[in-house]
């Protein structure tokens, strides 16, 4: 039986050990003989084994016995992304690996809760060696964390979005009213034919179904970027995009990007783009009439 309580007065704790069967017989034997002379202790007895053990005071003992600094310093610190940054003032949600290991903790706070409370009154070699061992599991699960981090910091970083995404982006901003007022002047024509070193007067009349509008010059990472601009018959933006490239040449492929249609190529030291939200065989042959119209 504990040290602090007597035969007379056994302590919860030593009523818990009782109803856990951790007392020794002459222990359990002096408990049956002031539970058979009290009315008070065999009450207390058996709100103990409805379940009013006394775990509040366990936690509290716990709170100021666990290892906060170790579990504070198994939680990564939160990271923002930088879109996150540069758009919004609100809070953002924790990351998920970050709610992940506030988990792990909790529940290791929660193993060691448990465990206390359990072993509440027992010997005090025994609560060591649950303590060693909780402990241990505190340990492996710190490696568990810092295994994710590493696994995360590892996996592959979305590279920056090329020209044809830029594009893209861009084109999502037009409607058939962005290009209803003829812009199509010739200074701004003759000039993106200059920065781009092609003529592309032809590519004005090139695509039949398109009216062309205007030219705009552009740029992409210090690159010269032509954009010709072109309303359908159906009132539908397509643009024509040129920009000086040095990759191998290439033969028209198609792609979906913002849900909008891109046929692309490469040929003759540039990069050449169709896009519009139409069908895969019209911007086919939309690029198709294009590309004849350029000298390459």
């Amino acid at each position: 039986m504990s040290s602090a309580g007597t035969a007379d007065h056994p302590r919860d704790e030593d009523l818990v050990a009782y109803l856990d069967g951790e007392l020794s017989l002459s222990d359990r034997q002096s408990i049956d003989q002031a539970l058979s002379e009290s009315a008070d202790l065999r009450q207390r007895l058996e709100q103990l084994r409805q379940g009013g053990r006394p775990f509040r005071e366990a936690f509290d003992t716990l709170l100021d016995q666990a290892p906060m600094d170790r579990l504070m310093a198994a939680l990564p610190e939160p990271t923002l992304s930088a879109s996150v940054i540069s758009t919004s003032k609100a809070t953002p949600p924790r990351p998920a690996n970050d709610w992940q290991s506030i988990g792990v903790a909790a529940m290791l706070l929660l193993t060691l809760g448990i465990g206390f409370a359990v072993g509440y009154g027992t010997s005090s070699d025994r609560a060591g060696e649950r303590e060693v061992a909780l402990l241990a599991e505190l340990d492996e699960m710190e490696a568990e964390l810092e295994e994710a981090e590493a696994a995360a910091d590892a996996a592959p970083v979305v590279t920056a979005k090329g020209w044809r995404q830029a594009v893209a982006d861009y084109q999502m901003l037009f409607t058939t009213e962005s290009l209803t007022p003829d812009q199509g002047g010739g200074d701004a024509l003759a000039l993106a034919s200059e920065r781009v070193g092609l003529p592309l007067d032809p590519a004005t009349r090139a695509a039949s179904g398109l009216q062309f509008r205007r030219a705009q010059l552009l740029a992409f990472k210090d690159k010269p970027l032509v954009q010709l601009a072109y309303l359908g018959d159906d009132g539908v933006p397509v643009a024509f995009c040129i920009i000086a490239s040095n990759k191998p040449e290439a033969e028209t492929q198609y792609e979906v990007r913002n849900g909008l249609g891109i046929v692309h190529w490469i040929i003759g030291g540039y990069g050449l783009m169709v896009i519009g939200d139409l069908p895969e065989d019209r911007l086919n042959r939309i690029a198709s009439d294009l590309r004849k119209s350029i000298d390459l």
